[in-house]
């Protein structure tokens, strides 16, 4: 059977009619986990889990093999099996099971520390392949836009607050796409509202991401306002984010700001503009970043840029503090905006 869809999978689900194996892999830990107990859940057997730590591959196939007198079938769920450092023959032998599972039960391995390299790895590739043949495999990405936004909306309603779309929307910006992360955020805000979640409350609650607080720190700079840019960039340092990584994102911070001007200066909407290159659920930064582009010239921009490159190659060669570094960095770029 080929590599099958969320929803697929949750008709399955409703239906009652599961494949002997299921596959579970992706970037989103929250729905690999919810998957994986809710097809055990929906299996007749009493389910046992085992860890990838500790897996004998020898133990679990006489396992598997083994009568069932019970009527239900067995239920496996298999958390970070490393396929990839399994000896050759306990690989082969796992790869055998996945293609030719038996049909007395439901096997289901899923991924949280280890992380599957589906897009380069052939040993990885080879043991997907082998799953679809025995069963479905399922990629879980980050949910995004308008179907990440009403899970959060369910979230608030079951708990009985009103979360409107365009907050819960709001809140993706300014705490990230992990589901796991979101729904945590969701669950404070129920607790401190007692009706309607506001965007005030998710500015008083919920925990920004790294990226929307160097957004911030780039739109402090934009506006000159040398304080905030500073104080925000502290906050960061002090919650012991590297200068590395805050260097990355104000970089693409001002890259998102190029393209918009770029896009205004030839007359191109934003959201046509944030589709031909490709920025997806992620168009809002497009928009974002053209309301900080107004009063920017193309050619200051580039100089910015320019600017943010020379600072990328002070931190990895120069012996200078790298906050130093950063701070100088930050101060530059408003002087150069701000100059006519």
């Amino acid at each position: 059977m080929p590599a099958i869809k969320e929803e697929n999978l949750r008709a399955q689900l409703k239906s009652k009619c599961l494949k002997p194996v299921y596959l579970l892999y992706g970037p989103d830990a929250y729905l690999k986990q919810y998957y994986a107990e809710k097809i055990a859940a929906a299996s007749p057997a009493e389910t046992e889990k085992l860890s990838g730590e500790d897996f004998d591959v020898s133990d679990f196939l006489d396992k598997v093999q083994m009568p069932d007198f019970s009527g239900n079938g067995r239920c496996y769920v298999i958390c970070d099996l490393d396929f990839e450092k399994l000896a050759k023959p306990d690989f082969e032998e796992m790869k055998a099971f996945l293609s030719e599972p038996p049909d007395m039960g439901v096997t289901v391995f899923w991924f949280d520390s280890v992380e599957l390299d589906y897009k380069r790895s052939s040993k990885v590739k080879s043991i997907i392949s082998a799953a679809n043949k025995g069963g479905c495999t399922v990629l879980l990405e980050h949910r995004t836009g308008m179907s990440l936004a009403k899970v959060l909306c369910d979230r608030a309603t079951k708990q009985r607050r009103t979360l409107p779309t365009s907050e819960a929307n709001y809140m993706v910006q300014r705490c990230g796409d992990d589901l796991q992360q979101l729904l945590s955020e969701v669950d404070k805000l129920c607790l401190y509202c007692d009706d309607v979640i506001t965007r005030d409350d998710i500015d008083k609650i919920c925990t920004v991401s790294v990226t929307a607080s160097v957004y911030d720190i780039t739109a402090a700079i934009v506006s000159g306002d040398a304080k905030k840019a500073l104080t925000l960039y502290n906050n960061l340092r002090y919650e012991q984010v590297e200068n590395i990584i805050i260097l990355s994102v104000i970089s693409s911070g001002f890259a998102d700001i190029y393209r918009a001007a770029a896009a205004s200066d030839r007359g191109v909407p934003m959201e046509k503009a944030a589709s031909d290159m490709g920025y997806g659920a992620m168009g809002w930064k497009l928009k974002n970043a053209a309301r900080l582009a107004r009063n920017i010239s193309g050619k200051k921009i580039r100089s910015l840029i320019e600017t943010i490159a020379d600072t990328d190659a002070d931190i990895k060669s120069s012996g200078v503090d790298a906050d130093i570094i950063m701070e100088t960095l930050i101060m530059s770029l408003i002087r150069q905006i701000k100059a006519v």
